[in-house]
């Protein structure tokens, strides 16, 4: 029972080393130096989002089935390959393969990783503090991207390839960290086929009205805000030196770090529904807001967006994980998260092309605006309780 504990603080440790990516403020301005124009760069965010979204399914229903401890592992590994053909790449061509085989890692990683941390806390009786413990291990995962942000600024003094061959050395570590984990027991015996697995999850997922509704919500929420964060170096450079990219990315991750930390005490005041809320509407608002400023003032206003998504992530996290049923817990999740990759593949290349055709300022405001739509569909479907 010690070594199953023992996942909740390795798995905390490995979501920091995971996301200890020198090269996230900059992989925008990276891929368009190697490609030379932004339709490009922005498509190989869709490479990545592609593979995610062909791969979810699959790899959710090999960690019901066979393991979640295995397949962190292979993630953490597939991580680590996609690091060392980034650092490398000279052509589209290589940073494509690299952004697929980047995709495959978070495949594997999503559903599965929080359900490792979920089935863990079950096995050992404290299902009840999961909320808290996910609060941690999200807000480590944004602490971490904040420190290497920062570190990682320091290598764009030598070049932008340097701050991606420094990514690679985290990534070993978050590998290693993986051999110690254990795997928990499953109290349910599946012996159906794959199809069939995946069949029930997803028969699951459309009968249960909140998890359906709050599964859609967070589908546009994250596909527009994500596409657009993704977007964010290139709209702020008009305004800021491009070494200061680093900086206010950091402080972001800073500040979203704590919105996490605090979203459990949030939610124990006010209760889940209304952290999801607050943090979702607060989140979009303050982003056109940022666009709409359209000066150095931009990536300071949007720091207090960051602290808002901070909010509501644990709270969507633990609803979405209340709501899944054991046998078919990363199986459902990877199905709500392929249609959230799939949108935001979307938006990705629309963001690019629409940034190319008339500018920067109008694709941001338009993504922004539109992502609105989702605080009405939290709205409703927070309102049922099953």
């Amino acid at each position: 029972m010690k070594k199953i504990e023992n996942n909740i603080k390795y798995l905390h440790w490995y979501s920091f080393w995971e996301n200890f990516i020198l090269f996230y403020p900059v992989k925008i301005l990276f891929f368009a130096e190697v490609c030379g124009n932004l339709i490009e760069a922005m498509s190989l965010f869709a490479f990545q989002n592609i593979s995610i979204t062909l791969l979810e399914i699959p790899t959710g229903c090999l960690s019901d089935k066979w393991g979640r401890k295995w397949v962190c592992r292979v993630g953490a590994a597939v991580m680590l390959f996609s690091f060392i053909l980034y650092a490398f790449a000279e052509s589209y061509l290589i940073l494509a393969i690299a952004s697929v085989f980047n995709g495959l890692s978070w495949a594997l990683a999503s559903g599965n990783n929080r359900a490792l941390l979920y089935d863990s806390m079950a096995q050992i009786k404290r299902k009840k503090d999961y909320h808290q413990e996910v609060s941690k291990n999200i807000s480590l995962e944004q602490l971490s991207l904040a420190i290497s942000s920062l570190i990682g600024m320091l290598f764009v003094f030598i070049s932008l390839r340097a701050v991606m061959f420094a990514s690679i050395l985290p990534a070993i570590i978050a590998f290693a960290i993986t051999l110690k984990l254990e795997e928990v027991k499953k109290s349910y015996n599946d012996k159906s086929t794959s199809l069939i697995h995946i069949f029930n999850s997803i028969k699951h997922l459309l009968k249960h009205k909140r998890l359906r509704g709050i599964s859609l919500a967070e589908t546009l929420h994250y596909g527009l805000n994500e596409a657009a964060f993704d977007f964010n170096a290139i709209f702020f450079k008009q305004f800021v030196p491009e070494w200061s990219l680093g900086i206010f990315r950091s402080i972001g991750h800073f500040a979203n770090s704590l919105g996490n930390y605090l979203s459990f005490f949030s939610a124990k005041h006010w209760g889940l529904k209304t952290t999801i809320l607050l943090g979702a509407c607060l989140d979009n608002l303050i982003n056109i807001i940022s666009v709409l400023a359209a000066s150095v003032w931009s990536p300071i206003i949007k720091i207090f967006s960051t602290f808002s998504s901070g909010l509501k992530e644990p709270a969507i996290e633990t609803l979405f994980q209340n709501d899944c049923s054991e046998q078919e817990r990363a199986t459902i999740l990877s199905i709500i998260s392929l249609f959230s990759s799939l949108f935001y593949s979307l938006c990705a290349v629309l963001i690019g092309m629409l940034a190319d055709i008339t500018s920067p300022f109008t694709a941001m405001l338009w993504v922004y605006i539109l992502a609105l739509v989702s605080n009405s569909i939290f709205l409703f479907a927070l309102k049922n309780n099953k």
